[in-house]
């Protein structure tokens, strides 16, 4: 009997004392607007979310529609699994997976696989092809762009105007259970405040503030301008982005939030991956503006550097630029402009040298926009200035969304941070996971590549929907930045489709 109660107390230990398995850890990701909603001048804007399970076992996730302007946390929720490596692309998101008729809002993606990235387009047809924009899914991690905004941190999107030719439309989601409180500051290109205003989000509530400036009470003209973003809640965290839309085409350009560069004892760096001012297919012609903004309390310079395609980016001649406290200076068509080139196509390269005003980091950010006229108006995309603290290195990253048929076609850019010749690995990955073509590229030292129909380059002849591009390098200590244009074939209307890693995206 003595036994007996010795052994039965040890079971009992051992189901109720032990330690037990960690709960999984449950992974949020916010994807700030989704749309089934007619639009201006006869627009239909639909959004297709794409979700790739970058890892090696099946992810079971919850995708939850939470609306506009209300608490989100009852919104509807629907269960999907995506096999290892595969991705998942729900066309009209909001049509064919919540039956909504109309609507538009934000959608959280919950799972407690941490291999996850996603991105949405949202376009319309128009002009006998499409035109639209892609925002990348926004996650509880340090990325450069699409990390949550939390209480102590300044994020600003630069670019904003509102005039004769573009409106400007901002969307801020809460990625919290709790109301949070959202501070925008709208800032003109001369540093002067021109407005700040509160807005409270519901638990997991998202808002659009259409025509931005408007919105803080200013009625002329703006260009170049910044909207600064802060949150006071002590635990609050949100998306943001904005789009910056032309008033002829109603084609819509993403504005993601930016942060200045961390501390460098050596000096700072940024590359603009690609800018333009060269003809494109179909009729294009491309042109880079290059907005730079000081979002800092001290006067800072830089120089700028333009590294020409598929050589050397070393030895080029900088044109040094001063940009004062608080402003902003955009260069209009910087390749024609700043570098006196006719016909060219390459990277951007800044430099700022450490000073003691800079010791806590630079206060620099850059916004790319490239645009071609097209039916009255323009078509472009715009791309982030990167740090080179956010290059990709051997940990591989995904550019999803890529699609080349007879109505898209995709180009990769691929730019070596390093002064030596980098050897970048490539893969295309098909909607299920099987890996399509890959290959090997060398880009020149402080050099930009970029390939051209990216799936065709790889091999593969047959159209490709819904795939996506797996990058990473063999080198060690260095890498390279990258991102991708997925381009309608009747308007040349290209979207930016950013790398994302599960841990960090950027």
């Amino acid at each position: 009997m003595k036994r007996a109660s010795v052994a039965g107390f040890a079971v009992l230990f051992a189901l109720f004392c032990a330690p037990r398995p960690a709960a999984a850890q449950i992974v949020s990701i916010i994807v700030p607007s989704s749309a089934r909603v007619a639009g201006a001048n006869g627009a239909f804007y639909t959004t297709d979310l794409s979700v790739a399970n970058t890892g090696a076992t099946t992810a079971a996730l919850t995708l939850k529609f939470l609306g506009h302007d209300q608490d989100g946390t009852a919104g509807p929720e629907r269960a999907i699994t995506i096999a290892p490596g595969a991705t998942v692309t729900l066309d009209d998101v909001l049509g064919t997976v919540f039956s909504e008729s109309s609507g538009f809002g934000a959608i959280r993606i919950s799972s407690s696989s941490q291999s996850l990235v996603a991105v949405a387009q949202t376009s319309t047809p128009g002009f006998g092809g499409t035109f639209g924009q892609s925002v990348p899914g926004f996650g509880d991690h340090s990325g450069l762009y699409t990390a949550f905004i939390r209480n102590g941190q300044k994020r600003s999107i630069v670019a904003v105007r509102e005039d004769g030719a573009f409106r400007t439309n901002l969307v801020l989601a809460n990625a919290t259970t709790a109301r949070t409180d959202v501070d925008v500051t709208l800032v003109s290109a001369d540093g002067l405040n021109l407005g700040s205003k509160r807005y409270t989000l519901p638990p997991l509530g998202m808002t659009q503030v259409s025509r931005v400036v408007r919105e803080f009470g200013v009625s002329t003209d703006v260009s170049s301008a910044r909207l600064d973003l802060s949150t006071p809640t002590t635990s609050g965290q949100f998306a943001a982005y904005a789009s910056s839309i032309d008033n002829t085409t109603n084609d819509p350009r993403t504005l993601l939030p930016i942060s200045g560069s961390g501390y460098s004892p050596f000096g700072y760096l940024w590359w603009v991956p690609s800018s333009a001012r060269a003809a494109g297919a179909n009729g294009a012609f491309y042109t880079t503006d290059l907005t730079v903004s000081n979002i800092g309390t001290v006067t800072e310079s830089f120089t700028l550097q333009f590294s020409s395609h598929d050589q050397s980016g070393g030895g080029l001649p900088k044109i040094p630029v001063t940009v004062a406290a608080g402003k902003t200076v955009t260069f209009v068509d910087v390749l024609g402009s700043v570098f006196g080139q006719s016909s060219a196509y390459g990277a951007l390269q800044i430099y700022a040298a450490y000073t003691s005003a800079t010791a806590g980091g630079s206060s620099l950010v850059f916004l790319a926009e490239t645009s071609t006229p097209g039916f009255g108006g323009t078509f472009g995309q715009s791309v982030t200035g990167v740090s080179s603290s956010y290059i990709i290195t051997t940990r591989p990253h995904s550019i999803l969304g890529v699609r080349e048929d007879s109505l898209f076609r995709t180009n990769l850019v691929l730019c070596n941070d390093g002064g030596s010749v980098l050897p970048v690995d490539v893969s295309l990955v098909a909607a299920d996971g099987t890996v399509l073509g890959s290959k090997r590229y060398s880009i020149p030292s402080l050099g930009m590549t970029q390939v051209t129909r990216v799936a065709r380059d790889l091999g593969v002849t047959s159209d490709v929907v819904g795939a996506r591009l797996a990058m990473s390098t063999p080198a060690v200590g260095t890498g390279f930045l990258a991102y991708a244009s997925v381009i309608d074939n009747v308007t040349n209307d290209p979207r930016t489709l950013l790398p994302l890693s599960p841990y960090v995206q950027y």
